[in-house]
């Protein structure tokens, strides 16, 4: 986990019934939430408004006498004895005199008014993260025996002992009346989250779940249920949010009873038992929403639940309702090929406001049977040939011309001209696979090609030959180093895709040829210009580098994502590593990394290709069988909402909204030259220092984007497999293997297969 020394910077490199306490009672009404539709009982959630200007990092501690307390990084320290319906300043003057003069890098607090604080000291090497504890009236004690320790988190017993963790996965326990530590067991790295149930510290990490029986001193053995839903289930995302947390770890009422949450919702865990029993349903909650992140939570009696959420300013209280059905009568069935997170976005939004109806969202490649794409997509058209398939599917990396073709989608075309009557979508974006007067699939994000680099050449670059030409103009001038920072064949054709206006297919739904056969032609010359000044240590250095970046294991997807994006294209070009790139707009808070990039380059600029395309993402058709058209328009019309459309999916981007009155909100967040935050960070091979400052765009930025976006008619091509296939073989053709008519063969022979089906 990435300290933040030099500003915000995150890279590529990623209950029961009141009154009653008994565990078979929790039990039961656990079995209740996954029940039929018959079943009654479910969490209900309810908002509270917090108290304005917190700071970033937050907990939310259960004082031992019932009361909240809220405290975060700025000195905040606010308390309420009503459940979060009103909260008052606490009285903690030392706290707030405490954060106006040091970096609060964590904290965290025990029953007994306690807080735990790590924070940064300044020294001339860098930054030096230490621990400190405060009593209730505010008492200082330092943490000692640390030297050369980098303190991380603190976590407090429910009978006041405190514990810290450091950055490498050390476990100590902290003397409170002198601050003496004491290391108790060296896990193998850091110890992202934790929590101290009964007697038992339950630690988690990339690799490992530990489980240490603070009486008997010693680690116990592994967890195998836990261990199995953290890998499967959390293991990807894990340390991966900057000041909001993956998951939350708190101890329950009942002895060994640990409650997780996470996006998927919260569960309920008896050390070593052999169920995960999910509590609440993220997605008929706000743990489902991915642009809320998660702070901290707390229980109170009859397990009811307090979390802390990012985004709103405002604290959620779960309690059961025994009244309500565990699950709506109504359902409808959404698919996509890959988890979107608009859609888990916007189911939450919507059933929050539709609390009849449940959606059952399904995902056909979900990362843990190893099924592929064509396996999953031939399911999908089993199930809607039986009639059993989903009322609305999610288009993107799917053969629409195919399923258009076989009248499975249904016109929306009433729909999209009412949700257009308000005059704030881009037309032409939603209208993009508008054949005639029909309307069957429309597009709810779009990214944009976005070409960077010296002036003299981008300005000349209007097709693949011409960019073709340009990169080899750049290399005649520029011996050594990579131009466009490719380096691998995969890679270049990944990247040159986003440039290419050519479609691999032709309106009768079979494979264009010619068009990429050219495609590979100039893709083989482009590659040759941009590895011609690198070193071949270094070629195979990123090759080798697949899916990992320093170490932090990453999602090959997410890898692939973070490297065709504007952010590293944009840092690339800043730090000199390039001196050409092309990269997806796919996230309208990069636009700021773009254009202060730029800045730094003498006679650089950006442009947005001049064949008026764009990529679609979230493209939502509808199931012409479908028996919930009317539930399925409803929550199309929330998609294209601007509370749906203004959102984001954490840190992963997920495109721009067609929403207008979203776009110009989300461009218009920081005024034009305000500073949003600074980079910095050393190359660990030369030791040498980079940074840089990121401001907000000018006015005249701004528009320059709003009107390229106006002017985007026409939608690339996004089938998936297709695209697959072309990476795969005409990798080959790159490297040399085979040539550029070989590999069109081979191309044109497996493809050919998958349109036919």
């Amino acid at each position: 986990m990435k300290r933040k020394i030099y500003g915000i910077l995150l890279l590529v490199f990623i209950f029961c019934i009141a009154g009653c306490s008994k565990s078979e009672k929790v039990q039961e009404n656990i079995n209740n939430q996954t029940g039929t539709a018959s079943s009654m009982g479910r969490y209900i959630e309810t908002g509270y408004n917090l108290p304005e200007g917190l700071g970033y990092k937050r907990d939310l501690i259960k004082l031992s006498d019932g009361s909240l307390t809220l405290l975060d990084n700025y000195g905040n320290y606010f308390v309420s004895s009503d459940g979060g319906e009103t909260w008052n300043q606490g009285e903690a003057t030392w706290f707030t005199q405490f954060a106006s003069e040091e970096y609060i890098e964590s904290l965290s607090g025990g029953e007994d008014g306690s807080i735990g604080l790590v924070y940064g000291s300044k020294k001339e090497e860098g930054m030096e993260f230490l621990g400190v504890i405060f009593d209730k009236e505010g008492k200082r004690i330092d943490i000692k025996n640390m030297e050369g320790k980098t303190a991380d988190n603190f976590y407090f017993s429910h009978e006041g002992e405190i514990f810290l963790t450091d950055a490498k996965g050390g476990f100590y326990e902290v003397n409170k009346e002198t601050g003496d530590t004491k290391l108790l067991f060296q896990g193998d790295g850091i110890i992202y989250y934790g929590a101290i149930v009964s007697n038992i510290f339950v630690g988690i990490s990339q690799d490992f779940v530990y489980c240490y029986d603070l009486e008997k001193g010693q680690l116990l053995d592994e967890d195998k249920i836990l261990s199995k839903f953290i890998q499967d289930d959390i293991n990807k995302s894990l340390g991966d949010n900057a000041d909001t947390k993956t998951l939350l770890l708190i101890p329950g009422e009942e002895e060994d009873a640990l409650y997780l949450a996470c996006d998927k919702g919260l569960y309920r865990h008896v050390l070593y038992g052999t169920v995960m029993e999910q509590v609440i349903d993220g997605s008929l909650s706000t743990f489902g929403d991915p642009s809320y992140g998660l702070y901290a939570m707390c229980i109170a009696k009859g397990n009811t639940f307090f979390v802390l959420f990012s985004k709103k300013e405002e604290l959620v209280r779960f309690t059961y309702d025994e009244t309500v059905p565990t699950v709506p009568d109504k359902q409808l069935k959404i698919f996509s090929l890959k988890e979107n997170q608009m859609i888990r976005r916007t189911i939450s939004q919507f059933q929050k406001e539709n609390p009849q109806v449940y959606i059952q969202y399904s995902v056909g490649i979900d990362g843990q049977d190893g099924m592929g794409e064509e396996d999953a997509i031939k399911n999908l058209n089993t199930e809607i040939l039986s009639g059993k398939g989903p009322d609305l599917i999610i288009l993107d990396g799917m053969n629409i011309e195919s399923y258009r073709n076989r009248g499975v989608l249904e016109d929306l075309s009433p729909l999209i001209e009412e949700i257009s009557a308000s005059g704030t979508m881009f037309l032409p974006i939603i209208n993009a696979y508008k054949t005639g007067e029909t309307v069957e699939a429309v597009p709810a994000r779009f990214s944009i090609p976005i070409i960077t680099g010296p002036l003299d050449n981008i300005s000349k670059i209007d097709s693949l030959e011409s960019f073709t030409e340009e990169i080899e103009e750049i290399r005649k001038k520029e011996a050594d180093g990579s131009i466009c920072g490719f380096y691998t064949e995969e890679m270049t054709l990944r990247f040159l895709t986003l440039l290419c206006s050519n479609e691999w297919k032709k309106e009768d739904n079979t494979l264009h040829v010619e068009n990429i056969r050219n495609f590979l032609t100039l893709a083989e010359r482009i590659y040759k210009a941009d590895i011609q000044g690198v070193d071949e240590s270094e070629i195979q250095k990123q090759k080798e580098q697949g899916n990992s970046s320093e170490g932090i294991k990453m999602d090959r997807e997410i890898y692939i994502e973070n490297r065709l994006s504007v952010l590293h294209g944009a840092l690339n070009i800043a730090e000199g590593d390039c001196k050409a790139s092309i990269s997806s707009l796919d996230a309208l808070s990069q636009f700021p990394y773009l254009t202060s990039a730029v800045s730094t380059q003498q006679g650089y600029g950006w442009k947005g290709e001049n064949t008026k395309e764009f990529l679609a993402h979230t493209i939502v058709g509808m199931n012409s069988q479908s028996s919930q058209k009317e539930i399925g328009k409803d929550f199309i019309r929330k998609l294209f909402h601007e509370e749906a459309q203004s959102g984001t999916g954490g840190d992963r981007a997920e495109g721009l909204p067609v929403n207008k009155e979203a776009f110009l909100k989300q461009i218009k967040e920081y005024e034009p030259g305000e500073e949003i935050s600074s980079i910095g960070y050393s190359n660990k091979e030369t030791g040498e220092m980079f940074s840089f400052v990121v401001t907000a765009p000018e006015h005249e930025e701004r528009d320059r984007l709003v009107k390229l976006a106006e002017g985007l008619t026409k939608v690339k091509s996004g089938d998936t497999i297709i695209e697959n296939v072309i990476y795969e073989i005409g990798s080959k053709a790159l490297s040399g293997k085979i040539t550029v008519n070989e590999a069109v063969k081979e191309i044109e022979k497996k493809a050919s297969i998958y349109l036919a089906e």
